[in-house]
């Protein structure tokens, strides 16, 4: 009985505040995260870690007609927000600074070596423990 009710209690959806709170963000954040593309061909997949509220990880990307790779990522969790910096193999750096929309979606700004951000999304694939 004890462990049906942890269970139900571990799979309730966090409300929209709780989103905000820096426990919930790193209780949250672990896991594979996929950008989500328009661009037919490309992506994005970080494995993301959290320990206190330090960031790391790695992850894939492939580009249209080009070379894929791989990417190194660190950041923080500040606040409400997650800070992300991924270094591709091929040199580009990406800076993301995002909150959690839900369990499932980030939401934030993503821009490449400095140029101006544009909105985007990732989405959880996987949920590491």
């Amino acid at each position: 009985f004890h462990v049906a009710i942890a269970l139900l209690v571990a799979s309730t959806c966090n409300s929209d505040s709780e989103l905000t709170q820096p426990d919930v963000i790193r209780a949250t954040l672990p896991g594979t995260w996929a950008l989500a593309s328009v661009v037919p061909g490309s992506g994005t997949m970080l494995n993301l870690r959290v320990t206190g509220t330090t960031i790391s990880g790695d992850g894939t990307y492939a580009i249209e007609a080009g070379q894929p790779g791989t990417v190194n990522v660190q950041g923080h969790i500040a606040g409400s927000h997650v800070i992300i910096d991924f270094t591709r193999s091929d040199g580009i750096v990406a800076h993301y600074d995002a909150t959690l929309k839900s369990e499932d979606v980030l939401r934030g700004d993503l821009s490449y070596n400095s140029a101006p951000p544009s909105v985007v999304e990732f989405h959880r694939v996987t949920l590491t423990s």
